[in-house]
């Protein structure tokens, strides 16, 4: 059984919700999703169905925030027939291919969805200057370049 990272399913959900979220609103959606929390022993690995659960409610929470769901609920949706196949096939895609690419002038907004932090512009001009890698407003970043990115801010 394949087992993925708690942190990057919470990227993949961040990505689908359309903004990012607090550690203790992820907490509140795994009770909801009746995902055990992480231990020492167990680390923060998921199983393919927790991820679906909870792919599922973001889904849910991404049309109707406000929205209250309870683990029943979650379960109906994520057995729609219709649902199928997007859900095994987001829980199956790594997280970089779920980022769209987008201009430098957009990177920080891009960056802020991602990791949850501000990244001011002069940041990212001084990143690039420090690696001899140049930061430009105008610039299209590809998915891949906004990973180099993620991995430079201390995400």
């Amino acid at each position: 059984m394949e087992l993925l990272q708690g942190k990057e399913v919470m990227q993949k959900c961040a990505i689908i919700y359309g903004r990012s979220f607090d550690p203790r609103t992820w907490r509140n959606w795994k009770r909801a999703c009746k995902v055990p929390p992480s231990t020492p022993q167990r680390g923060d690995w998921l199983t393919p169905f927790e991820v679906k659960k909870l792919i599922t409610l973001t889904f849910l929470k991404a049309n109707n925030p406000r929205g209250s769901y309870s683990y029943p609920q979650i379960l109906l949706e994520m057995n729609n027939p219709d649902k199928q196949d997007w859900l095994q096939a987001i829980a199956e895609t790594p997280v970089n291919t779920l980022i769209q690419p987008c201009h430098g002038r957009d990177l920080p907004n891009t960056l802020k969805k991602l990791t949850g932090k501000t990244v001011p512009i002069d940041r990212l001009y001084r990143i690039g200057r420090r690696t001899q890698r140049k930061f430009s407003r105008s610039k299209q970043y590809s998915a891949k370049q906004i990973n180099w990115w993620l991995e430079h801010i201390g995400a």
